[in-house]
């Protein structure tokens, strides 16, 4: 409405500056009528913008509208002037509507019926026309006729796309509640399943520990074996919990000063039963005094599964860990001699479950880069990845320095 309303304003401000009429400012009734075309006009836009008229819109825009020219006609008769003026008042003013479109179908009626009238009235005043009457009223028809054809389109590819967008509003909402139920189905199974698992774990603890007697060098094996399974399927469970966790916006970290060198430290240890049985050489750069911001615990879990991933895909060499210190971040970098890692596969393997390519390499069902991704970004970090096939990779994790 605002809009339409300086649209019209201006249109007809440009057409008072006609050279047949340029005196028409100085008439007192042009002054008059202008100012009550203005006053119509504001009123209308006030009145729209208000809560308790709002829903009236489309009528006091049709008859504010539809009073611009019928004040018009009512100035040409006072005056005199040419009836062809004001013919082109209104294709000027239709022209406007059109641009503007902003009552919709049933608001451009009002004010063809509005044209139709003023231009009659001129008629039956007999007030003298350069062209047949006939022509000029068919003039006035067609643009009428286009400001109507064009409103009703407007409003219908208006409604489509209210349509198609609350259609895909009602699909996303399904999407999302379908995704919040999956992720508490499997936070709440994996809660189910990690309390008998812890059960295993422990017996199975027990047992290598020879606290129920002593055991077999024959059964030895196979319980190791079984705290193995049990380890690592009590690890996915933890990641299934953590990525249903991220997904519906639960999880939390502590921000807090981290030093790297005792991570450092507690890495070996960690990559110790990873690469028990592959010719794999572990080793690390001492990060000296350096610390970053961040969650120790989820620190600690990032760089394990950097780790626990170079050994999956490094069947003999060495990884490395180091750290440096770089405009303010701190960048850990995670080296192996490994397989590596196709370029066209660089950002895939950050999502949950991808494996891609490398999938008949080793064990495991494609979390731990997605967790570790999605971890640094709570952190306020990121993960990058350097590769080439058969050479290594390098994962990197950016983070604040302290």
């Amino acid at each position: 409405m605002p809009y339409a309303t300086a649209a019209v304003a201006a249109v007809t401000g440009v057409a008072w500056l006609f050279p047949n009429r340029a005196d028409a400012f100085g008439d007192p009734v042009a002054q008059w009528l202008v100012l009550l075309a203005g006053g119509i006009l504001a009123a209308a836009t006030v009145l729209c913008r208000h809560p308790r008229w709002g829903r009236h819109a489309v009528l006091l825009g049709s008859i504010a509208f539809s009073a611009l020219p019928l004040l018009s006609s009512i100035y040409c008769l006072l005056i005199g002037v040419d009836g062809d003026l004001l013919a082109m008042f209104l294709v000027c003013f239709l022209a406007a509507i059109i641009k503007v479109l902003p009552l919709g179908f049933y608001g451009q009626i009002p004010v063809a019926f509005a044209a139709f009238a003023a231009y009659a009235g001129v008629i039956v005043a007999g007030m003298p026309t350069q062209h047949p009457a006939y022509l000029t009223v068919t003039f006035v028809a067609v643009i009428s006729g286009i400001a109507i054809a064009g409103a009703y389109l407007y409003e219908e590819s208006r409604r489509s796309i209210f349509r198609a967008h609350r259609d895909l509003r009602v699909a996303y909402e399904a999407v999302k509640a379908a995704g919040q139920t999956k992720n508490e189905f499997i936070a709440n199974l994996s809660h189910e399943l990690r309390t008998p698992l812890n059960t295993i774990v422990g017996y199975t603890d027990l047992i290598l520990d020879n606290d129920f007697g002593p055991l077999s060098e024959e059964m030895r094996a196979p319980v190791e074996r079984i705290s193995k399974s049990a380890d690592n399927l009590r690890a996915l469970i933890n990641d299934l919990i953590d990525l249903a966790l991220i997904e519906t916006g639960r999880l939390r970290v502590e921000m807090k000063d981290v030093p790297l060198a005792p991570i450092f430290d507690e890495l070996t240890a960690l990559a110790e039963p990873m690469l028990r049985d592959k010719p794999i050489r572990f080793r690390y750069a001492e990060p000296d005094s350096i610390a970053v911001r961040a969650d120790a615990a989820r620190l600690r879990q990032i760089l394990t599964n950097l780790v626990g991933n170079a050994a999956k895909y490094t069947p003999q060499g060495e990884i490395e860990v180091s750290a440096e210190q770089r405009n303010g971040s701190v960048l850990i970098a995670v080296r192996d001699t490994g397989i590596g890692v196709p370029k066209d596969e660089m950002q895939a393997i950050f999502k949950p479950f991808y494996r891609g390519s490398r999938r008949g390499a080793s064990a495991g069902v494609g979390l731990g880069l997605s967790m570790s991704a999605r971890l640094a970004e709570l952190m306020g970090g990121e993960i990058t990845v350097e590769s080439d096939i058969g050479k290594g990779t390098t994962f990197t994790l950016h983070l604040d320095a302290t």
